[in-house]
């Protein structure tokens, strides 16, 4: 079971990341230090009523399924209306959620969880076993059209009590905990829709969740979602005495079962564009707003009383090298580290994406609890040690270009990426590169394609040599279907071709169930390798950028796999005008 780059959908799906529009995948994030900006208040206009936070996201709403979710403003509305059996901490770290507590047997193949009994869906059904089997299920179905589906494929799933279920894994998997992150459905209401209605089902457009919000009304412009547990949710209309919309709500997160929430009132308004977003923030329509671009959030968190908080994504921009064929001119270590040393990317990371990224030593993130920096062997920039190294593997530099021995061209090859209009920063990452490599005296060309020919043309049928791409190695950073051999050929997801043994050894220790010290014990032994040999050239790892205004404190970073994991503690979150009440 592959939790991260599962499939050819991810092959060609997480290197999508960077063909598609949806401002929540664009290069949006920040430096390392300091995570948050605060400058002086300056709103221009009123603060909200009490308890209540007005967010921006782009896109519309057509399914608040939430296996189904695919826009920014579906990702971020699912994720406080549902939850799964785990979570994550401040740390990154597995905690429960709905589950109250598991067990591993058979070296990471077997888990049982046991679901806490004091959890309700929102119309006061309790939570059990049933919906997380159903759950499974819907995702395993063939006509189940989703994207969360490949982590599940030869899962068995079995209810073994009331609030009791077992999962069978085809192989030891110790990314299993993150991927049980998965927000459960409700099987009493949605059993008897058919998989391939659900998009367009009752459920859909008014879901029953067991989250920490629910909904209130969804309209065009603007959805409502209020506390499943607050005083201010009052009875809904049809409600009665008795009525199972107001028993008790979920129990709030174990670390913050005895506080109040300050937000009880969460609006979500949707805009047609980045441009529209924008200047609802700057005009004080909205408390928050998130998925900008670059530039955009450059300009706005240079307002007063705007905050800037940046959170560590797990995607990363890196350069993959066709290293397939014995004639490859990349097949050299050497010249693979002499071609990441050319590259500025800390040039690249302030001119381009207005220094809301961070360098990448190996694909695994400084922000990622398997990250080592020991272990981790940085590459700097430094073209003149970069000829040396290109000397010492036998080219030559002769009248302004580079020479292999015993060929009679210069060395030549061609950097590509999606086009400017599919992507703007990937297009002018790749530009970057392909000038720092022509300053060190190589023969460039450079080719932008619309995403489809890229991704299928180019990386699908191994037709590129330099190949700018973004990669979501996830939370739990499972590398195998990145750089496995298993995966080299056509079909697979190793876009570079790298083969190695000892590396293969490594990247299946590395996915394997462990208790966490050993599993960290294995990750710096990869990433050792990773420094050394550079299968792929890692650029950087943006972030996500969430702009709000002071009048909102209490969002803080921590590693995303998507832009919608930055709720992992919203109960903690408050408005100014709660401290007036």
């Amino acid at each position: 079971m592959r939790l991260t780059l599962p499939s050819r959908a991810v092959v060609l799906g997480a290197l999508l990341l960077m063909a598609l529009l949806s401002g929540s995948l664009l290069l949006v994030g920040g430096s390392p230090v300091p995570y948050r900006v605060a400058l002086p208040s300056g709103r221009p206009s009123p603060t909200p009523p009490s308890g209540t936070l007005i967010e921006g996201t782009i896109g519309s709403v057509t399914t608040l399924d939430p296996l189904l979710a695919s826009t920014p403003a579906e990702r971020d509305l699912s994720a406080l209306l549902f939850r799964g059996l785990t979570r994550l901490d401040g740390d990154g770290r597995i905690a429960p959620d709905l589950a109250d507590r598991w067990r591993v047997q058979d070296s990471g193949r077997t888990y049982t969880f046991v679901l806490r009994s004091d959890i309700r869906w929102h119309d006061g059904t309790p939570v059990t076993a049933e919906d997380v089997v159903f759950t499974i299920l819907t995702l395993q179905h063939p006509d189940y059209d989703g994207g969360l589906g490949a982590a599940w494929r030869g899962v068995e799933v079995q209810r073994v009590g009331r609030l009791s279920v077992r999962f069978s894994l085809p192989a030891s998997t110790g990314g299993f905990l993150t991927a049980a992150r998965v927000p459960l459905i409700p099987a009493h209401l949605l059993s008897r829709v058919p998989v391939g209605e659900r998009r367009e089902a009752e459920g859909a457009r008014r879901p029953v969740g067991n989250g920490h919000f629910r909904l209130a009304s969804l309209s065009a412009d603007e959805a409502v979602l209020v506390r499943a547990s607050s005083p201010l949710e009052g009875r809904s209309p049809s409600a009665t005495p008795g009525d199972p919309l107001d028993s008790p709500g979920p129990t709030p997160l174990p670390l913050e079962a005895d506080r109040q929430a300050g937000v009880r009132r969460y609006v979500f308004r949707f805009y047609g564009g980045q441009a529209a977003l924008a200047a609802a923030f700057r005009s004080g329509e909205v408390d928050a707003a998130g998925g900008l671009a670059p530039e955009q959030v450059a300009n706005l968190s240079g307002i007063d009383g705007v905050e800037a908080v940046r959170y560590p994504r797990t995607l990363l921009t890196m350069v993959a090298l066709n290293l397939r064929f014995e004639q490859s001119i990349f097949r050299e270590p050497d010249v693979r580290r002499a071609l990441l040393m050319a590259v500025d990317r800390k040039r690249i990371i302030r001119e381009v994406v207005e220094s809301q990224a961070r360098p990448a030593r190996t694909p695994i993130s400084p922000a990622s609890w398997a990250y080592d920096e020991a272990a981790a062997r940085g590459v700097p920039f430094d073209p003149k040690r970069a000829a040396k190294l290109l000397e010492a593997a036998g080219w030559q530099k002769r009248r302004g270009n580079w020479w292999r021995q015993g060929y009679q061209q210069p060395v030549e090859f061609e950097v590509s990426s999606v086009d400017r209009k599919t992507n703007p920063i990937a297009y002018g990452v790749a530009r970057q590169v392909a000038e720092d490599w022509r300053v060190l005296g190589l023969k460039i060309i450079f080719q932008a394609y619309p995403a489809t020919d890229f991704v299928e043309q180019r990386l699908g049928r191994r037709r590129h040599q330099a190949a700018l791409v973004e990669v979501n190695v996830g939370l739990d950073p499972d590398l195998y279907p990145l750089l496995a051999s298993t995966q080299a050929g056509v079909g697979g997801t190793n876009i570079s071709g790298y083969q190695d043994r000892e590396l293969d050894r490594l990247l299946g220790a590395a996915r394997r169930y462990a208790v966490p010290a050993t599993r960290e014990a294995r990750f710096d032994e990869l990433q050792v390798m990773l420094g050394r040999e550079l299968p792929v050239l890692p650029l950087f790892f943006s972030d996500y950028v969430y702009l709000i205004w002071d009048n909102l404190d209490g969002p803080t970073p921590r590693q995303l796999a998507t832009p919608s994991d930055r709720f992992w503690d919203v109960l903690t979150w408050r408005l100014a005008d709660d401290t007036h009440e």
